[in-house]
């Protein structure tokens, strides 16, 4: 029959609107704007130069910063040790006329102690300028610094406390960002005072110092009062490098 046979309309079931629903749903179209040729070339997006880059850039400029801050402030404890050894230089000139010593050690003590303050004026006003601030200068101070103050430290006594002077000076160099410098200051201060001891115990000088002890005291004594003090110098060097 006509009405009956579904054959004779030409429609199949993938025909009919719920088969084309459900095909959709399974094939989702694509829009044709999307497609692209396997070859369109793309563009290159440049990295992001945002927070990433700022972070790199203010990390650098924070430690040349701080670099700079630190380099200044060693400079300005430079300065202020010098004013510092210029008060002390004027305290130990002034007790000359207090003290019986030897007229020969007093002049050379008063002799250094004047050299001392102005060769360090020098370099005092040399530091105002931090282009000038060099590991050099500050060895040649240094080492000015520890002859003057082995000069004092004969003058009152090698055996008194009087080298405690000399234990913060090291601790100062020391502390300072020129390291080979502080090395060399440590051997020259320890070589001085060892040989300033060595010239009392061998009984090739009398100790000249104004606070010697009257009584006679053995040689083993002193060696280890001269072996405290060399250690103390050692001390100071090793606290000052490792905090």
């Amino acid at each position: 029959m006509a009405g009956g046979d579904d054959t004779s309309s030409g429609t199949t079931v993938a025909d009919r609107p719920s088969a084309k629903l459900a095909t959709e749903r399974l094939h989702p179209l694509t829009d044709s704007r999307d497609a692209r040729p396997p070859n369109d070339p793309t563009i290159q997006m440049p990295p992001p130069a945002g927070p990433q880059a700022t972070s790199r850039l203010g990390s650098s400029t924070a430690l040349t910063t701080a670099a700079d801050a630190m380099h200044s402030e060693e400079i300005d404890r430079t300065r202020l040790f010098i004013r510092m050894g210029w008060a002390i230089s004027a305290a130990a000139i002034a007790s000359v006329p207090l003290l019986h010593a030897p007229r020969a050690m007093s002049i050379a003590f008063v002799a250094a102690m004047a050299i001392g303050i102005a060769v360090s004026a020098w370099f005092h006003r040399a530091f105002a300028d931090p282009a000038r601030y060099t590991e050099r200068a500050m060895m040649v101070l240094a080492a000015m610094c520890l002859v003057n103050a082995h000069v004092a430290v004969l003058y009152y006594g090698t055996f008194t406390v009087t080298p405690l002077i000399v234990v913060i000076g090291i601790h100062f160099v020391a502390r300072t960002g020129a390291e080979r410098s502080a090395r060399r200051i440590i051997v020259l201060a320890m070589a001085l005072y060892a040989a300033s001891a060595l010239a009392i115990l061998s009984g090739a000088i009398a100790d000249p110092g104004v606070f010697a002890s009257d009584r006679p005291v053995s040689r083993r004594a002193l060696g280890a009062g001269a072996g405290f003090v060399l250690g103390a110098y050692a001390l100071a060097y090793a606290t000052a490098r490792s905090f």
